[in-house]
């Protein structure tokens, strides 16, 4: 059985096509098209119209566009009927509406229904377009190049813009990059392009058009001969592209500025369909299958060239395009490309994006990409960097990189040119490969430097935690809008608000977070959105009244609990739940713990709407999870403003049956002690499948391991019946102590550690030892005043032990030590054994201490 949806099919060939793949069964499956062809849907089967809104529904939607502008009611019913409760129409005029004066409302409704069409919507779109001002038509005509249902990226997009010349810099100042990036949010506003946001961090990243509203442009801009588009399915361009007779000196008829070649081979094309090479402005080639590139080195006035192949060839001819401003080279190819030494003749290139699927890198940035001297945005997948002349670039205000190198030093070499690159607004660096603390401060200290930035993106690849001292000294941009950073040695400790005054997006993957380090958080003056994960997760910060003044999203990976006035703004939350203690976290306190009921005050989140908890059901019963599901439901359910709700469970694998785990109140396991550390500690967590633990005892087998094996397992044993929600009592028996293998201690080691010789610091007193034990004392490279030492150290560690231990001390490779007059005269021994120490008398090798030593009065008190 199968439930599929297909969207948006226009041709009836195209669902003959679909429909041979589907097979018929009797298994009740279903598929549902949806179609603005009445014959597709006829040639389906069952036609479902929808219908349109209704009059009150088409209101509500109006009024929510003009946020609730209470306009002549009678002249809202009758712009709301001329819609015919179609959705994109009510938005489109709505929009035309919202920044005009109720005094105006009636003349742009005389002026829609004046010769109006059949088509209502067409015309209610086409009036928006007439009323957009004359520096954002072209704007909009130009998206008439992608192709259908294309989500279009927000920052390729503008720069486009600004290499055709659209954007021009006008009173409001700022760079080319913020004017379009205002005509950019101005188009939707107006509403003629759909916002697309990032799944992840819920940021406009681009834009979709309306399959209607593409209709439209693509008809203007073929009127206007504004962008001409050649798919699949033709056999040459239209007539006005292939006769292009020349008049004048520069001049043609029918001459084409713009062209999209859309999944088609561009070498089926015949050389005189391509043959207006002196008038091309822009060229999209998207979704062929091969690319020579010297087909297009005769478009000697091409602006902005997109190649989006399998394969790409012959990059030398790029040298050729000197008029090119915005590069975009997108392949699938497993090899990559290379670029050769001709690319340094663009020397008007504002923008090079190099783009690589399949996750795979190009082997290097290009050393010729570091000469282009205008370039301002750059964006690219490599492995090596190049390392002395990034700096060049001094007009780069985005950059873009994915690095994965060999060599640390590399990285140092970049980070110190990457700060000479001042006007940065937008900086995204994801390091795909273990770097050390000293490369990881030396980018922290390239950063401080950089403080035009509005948006920084700083991604290292997780290893292991290093020092928070990494960031201590970073010194954040003033104006800093936008922070993502994953790196476990970040804390929250340095997020000053104070410093952090304009933030108003937060994405963190870090290490731990701790509940004062939250309180940063929760005073930042601007924050709109926060995602937060850490590798240790604690439960249950309470989030007060005066906290997250303005925060909207909230995805973290804890829960929190909202008092009144917490978070008066916020509309998404995420959080994720943990029932039990987890086997990888034996620390951390479970969310039951913490909050029992399951109360996150949802009810104090006043204009909530949406809400998504994600259980992890690991060492939970099923009846566990669902409790805590309905308990959160139940909590929505109540919520006024009843919002939508969404449950995930992780670790469902993980979750107990009733058989997994019997109702035992007391243990009894065997464990080795000489194998305890490579092959028994999951077997140690699983204690916590055990939910009715009263007690748990375990046979230690010491044959074959050492004395201080069988401390750690008994250690590591101590800390899981702490972990346990039930604290049982635990009881350790020793097998075969009698096979215990002799401690082995390396002088030339040993002696480096102060502590061994503080009985206090080293720890000894809280382990317990048998009644003897025995110690080997290689002396290999040692003086005979450091062995000596060394043993001195020992016997009075045990001596003062509680249980006072008999100890067999034993010296091995006493042929291999240094004498004393040696070392002297070779300018001493290194390390700490090196000062000069008294020798201690020695009578025997091998003697029974117990009771042998005095005690001291400063140790006795331990």
């Amino acid at each position: 059985m199968y439930n599929i949806v297909v969207d948006d099919v226009w041709e009836t060939e195209t669902w003959e096509t679909i429909n041979c793949a589907l097979p018929e069964n009797d298994c009740a499956s279903k598929v549902v098209i949806t179609t603005r062809n009445s014959e597709v849907g006829a040639k389906a089967g069952d036609v479902y119209k929808l219908r349109p809104l209704s009059h009150d529904k088409s209101k509500e939607l109006f009024y929510k566009r003009t946020s609730g502008s209470d306009g002549d009611n009678q002249l809202v019913d009758e712009i709301i009927d001329k819609c015919d409760g179609v959705p994109l129409s009510i938005i489109a005029i709505a929009s035309l509406l919202v920044d005009r004066s109720l005094e105006d409302w009636q003349n742009v409704y005389d002026s829609i229904i004046f010769g109006c069409e059949e088509d209502k919507t067409r015309t209610i779109l086409l009036y928006s377009y007439y009323d957009l001002p004359s520096y954002l038509k072209p704007c909009l005509l130009y998206l008439s190049m992608y192709p259908e249902d294309r989500e279009i990226e927000k920052y390729s997009l503008i720069w486009r813009w600004i290499a055709e010349g659209f954007v021009q810099l006008g009173k409001e100042g700022g760079t080319l990059f913020e004017v379009g990036e205002r005509y950019f949010n101005e188009l939707l506003n107006r509403s003629m392009v759909q916002p697309v946001e990032d799944q992840n961090d819920s940021v406009i990243e681009g834009c979709r058009i309306h399959d209607i509203v593409l209709d439209l442009i693509r008809d203007l801009s073929a009127e206007e001969n504004f962008v001409t588009i050649f798919v699949e399915k033709q056999h040459g361009l239209p007539e006005c592209v292939t006769k292009t007779e020349e008049v004048g000196l520069h001049g043609f008829v029918g001459k084409v500025r713009r062209l999209s070649i859309q999944r088609c081979h561009v070498e089926d094309i015949s050389q005189d369909t391509l043959g207006m090479p002196v008038v091309v402005r822009s060229l999209d080639i998207v979704s062929s299958e091969h690319f020579d590139m010297a087909l297009v080195s005769r478009f000697q006035a091409c602006r902005v060239l997109v190649i989006d192949c399998k394969n790409t060839r012959n990059l030398k001819h790029l040298g050729k395009l000197l008029h090119l401003r915005y590069l975009e080279i997108v392949t699938c190819s497993s090899e990559g490309y290379r670029f050769p030494k001709e690319i340094e003749n663009l020397k008007s290139l504002h923008t090079l994006r190099l783009k690589h699927g399949g996750g795979s890198y190009h082997d290097e940035l290009p050393p010729p990409v570091c000469e282009l001297r205008q370039l301002r945005c750059l964006h690219a997948k490599v492995r090596t960097v190049a390392t002395d002349s990034m700096g060049k670039l001094k007009c780069l205000e985005k950059l873009d990189l994915e690095v994965t190198c060999d060599e640390d030093s590399e990285v140092n070499d970049f980070v110190l040119e990457l700060c000479k690159l001042t006007k940065l607004r937008v900086l995204k660096i994801r390091f795909w490969f273990d770097m050390t603390e000293t490369s990881k401060k030396a980018v922290a200290h390239s950063l401080s430097n950089l403080q035009e930035i509005r948006e920084l993106n700083i991604w290292f690849r997780q290893t292991s935690t290093t020092t928070v001292a990494v960031w201590e000294g970073w010194e954040p941009p003033r104006r800093l809008l936008r922070l993502n950073m994953r790196d476990w040695s970040f804390s929250l400790r340095m997020m000053n608000p104070s410093r952090f005054q304009y933030l108003c997006h937060l994405y963190l993957e870090i290490h731990v977070v701790e509940e004062k380090d939250l309180e940063n958080l929760a005073q930042l003056p601007e924050l709109l959105y926060l995602n937060l994960s850490c590798d240790k997760v604690h439960q249950g910060f309470v989030v007060g009244a005066s906290a997250f003044k303005k925060l909207r999203v909230c995805k973290v990976q804890t829960t929190f609990i909202f008092l009144q006035g917490a978070a008066p703004r916020l509309e998404t939350l995420c959080l994720a739940a943990i029932l039990q203690r987890s086997s990888f976290c034996l620390s951390d306190i479970s969310t039951r713990e913490a909050i029992p009921d399951l109360d996150f005050g949802l009810g104090n989140l006043i204009l909530l709407k949406e809400v998504n908890i994600c259980v992890n059901c690991e060492n939970s019963f099923p009846a566990e999870v669902e409790e805590a599901e309905d308990a959160v439901k139940r909590a929505v359910e109540e919520h006024p403003n009843r919002p939508t709700f969404e449950i995930r469970r992780n670790n469902e694998d993980a979750m107990l049956s009733n058989d997994d785990v019997k109702p035992d109140n007391v243990v009894r396991l065997p464990l080795s002690a000489r194998d305890f550390h490579f092959s028994q500690e999951e077997h140690v967590k699983a204690m916590l499948h055990y939910r009715w633990l009263e007690k748990i005892t375990y046979d230690i087998d010491c044959e074959g391991a050492t004395y201080f094996h069988v401390l750690g397992a008994e250690e590591s044993m101590r800390n899981v019946a702490t972990c346990h929600p039930n604290r049982p009592i635990l009881q350790t028996n020793l097998i075969n102590e009698d096979k215990l293998e002799p401690v082995e201690f390396t002088v030339w080691w040993e002696l480096k550690y102060d502590d061994l010789f503080d009985y206090t610091k080293a720890g000894w007193y809280k382990y317990r030892f048998p009644e003897k034990i025995s110690l080997v004392i290689n002396c290999e490279d040692a003086r005979l005043s450091e062995v000596e030492k060394l043993e001195s150290a020992l016997r009075h560690g045990f001596a003062v032990h509680r249980d006072r231990p008999i100890l067999l001390m034993s010296r091995k490779n006493e042929d291999k030590m240094v004498s004393d007059s040696c070392s002297s005269e070779l300018g001493g021994h290194d390390g700490p054994a090196g000062d000069k120490t008294p020798p201690v008398s020695n009578d025997a090798k091998e003697q029974d201490m117990r009771g042998d030593t005095q005690w001291s009065p400063e140790l006795s008190d331990g």
